[in-house]
C-alpha cells in the first residue's frame, strides 16, 4: 500500500511540475516571445530545476509543442460552451473570460503562424458560410473577410476588457458593451434583414 500512495504521489507531483512549467512557458512567451521561451528560461521562471525541465520535455521544441497543444485545448474547452462560434459577440466574452496569458500566446500564435493554423478561424468560417447558406448573410459577402474582421474584432475586444477592467466582473462587463456594438454594427452592414 505504501509503495502505491508513494507512486500515486510521485505521478501527481510531476503532473503539478509539467502544469508549473507550462504555465511558466505561457507568461514568457506572452511577455517576451517565442524567443525566449527556452526549457532553462521556463524552468528559472517556474522555480524548478533545469534537469526537472528536460525531464518533462526534452528540448524547445518539445516544450513549445506541449505549450501550443496544451492551450489551444485549454481555449477550445472553454469556448465548446459558445453554441454559434461564429457569432463573434458569444466568442468576445469567451475569450475575455480566459486568462490574459492564454489570450496573448494565441495572438502571438496567429500572428506568427497564420490562420490557417488557426482551429478559431476555421470554426468561425464554417458558421458564418452555413448562415450565409440559410440566407441569413448577404450573398456578396466575402465569408473569409468576414471571418477574419469577426475574430479580429472579438480578439481585439477580449484584450482591451483585459486591459480596461480592474476586476473579472469588470472585464465582463466591457466585453459585454462592446460586443453588443460589434454585434449591432456587424448587422447593419452584413445581415440581410434582421437575420439572427
Amino acid at each position: 500500500m505504501a509503495v502505491e500512495s508513494a507512486a500515486k504521489e510521485g505521478r501527481e507531483n510531476g503532473r503539478e511540475t509539467r502544469r508549473r512549467l507550462l504555465r511558466a512557458a505561457a507568461e514568457l512567451v506572452a511577455r517576451d516571445g517565442v524567443s525566449a521561451a527556452t526549457v532553462s528560461a521556463v524552468a528559472e521562471m517556474a522555480g524548478i530545476t533545469r534537469r526537472a525541465a528536460y525531464h518533462h520535455f526534452a528540448s524547445r521544441e518539445a516544450l513549445l509543442e506541449s505549450l501550443r497543444d496544451s492551450l489551444n485545448e485549454q481555449l477550445m474547452k472553454s469556448l465548446r460552451g459558445v453554441q454559434e462560434f461564429g457569432e463573434p459577440r458569444e466568442l468576445l466574452v469567451a475569450l475575455a473570460e480566459q486568462d490574459d496569458s492564454v489570450l496573448r500566446y494565441h495572438l502571438f500564435e496567429m500572428l506568427n503562424r497564420g490562420l490557417g493554423q488557426s482551429e478559431i478561424y476555421a470554426n468561425i468560417t464554417a458558421q458564418l458560410a452555413k448562415q450565409q447558406q440559410r440566407g441569413a448573410i448577404k450573398p456578396e459577402v466575402d465569408i473569409e473577410m468576414f471571418a477574419l474582421i469577426s475574430m479580429s474584432a472579438a480578439f481585439f475586444g477580449a484584450t482591451m476588457a483585459m486591459t480596461l477592467a480592474r476586476t473579472k466582473s469588470e472585464r465582463h462587463a466591457i466585453a459585454g458593451r462592446f460586443s453588443r456594438e460589434l454585434t449591432r454594427t456587424i448587422r447593419t452592414g452584413s445581415y440581410a434583414g434582421d437575420a439572427t
